[in-house]
């Protein structure tokens, strides 16, 4: 099992095992009166650079190393009471041209959830928010 090697500084076990025994279940019951999926989204991004590389050139002109690139992962884990629980994501590659995006944007979220609403058949709720069929 992974672990973190430190806590966040803002962690507060308390404030996390209150909201599990209170936010958590009404959440849970809502969705299951709805039907409705929960989501729980992360992103995440990595240089396609290697961390150490050489390079050469001629006397007096220095190397030039151009960029090799990033990739973001957008992922969402989608639970429902009584269901299996499904995970979706979106990867994009940046290839330092210039106007293209280097990660996700908030257009680009939206498409996923409306992905994840089109795919999984039912409603996305999420606290306040359920996106309706477009």
């Amino acid at each position: 099992m992974q672990m973190p090697v430190h806590r966040a500084a803002e962690h507060d076990g308390e404030q996390i095992a209150a909201w599990v025994a209170q936010v958590w279940p009404q959440i849970c019951a809502d969705a299951a009166e709805r039907h409705a999926w929960i989501p729980c989204e992360d992103e995440s991004g990595q240089s396609l650079r290697p961390p150490k590389g050489r390079t050469w050139a001629r006397v007096g002109k220095t190397p030039v190393v151009k960029g090799s690139g990033r990739v973001s992962i957008a992922g969402l884990i989608c639970v429902r009471p009584g269901r299996r629980t499904r995970l979706l994501y979106r990867v994009m590659v940046f290839h330092d041209r210039k106007g293209e995006p280097k990660g996700f944007d908030v257009p680009d979220f939206v498409r996923l959830l409306r992905a994840a609403h089109h795919l999984l058949n039912g409603f996305i709720a999420e606290t306040g928010l359920v996106l309706k069929p477009s």
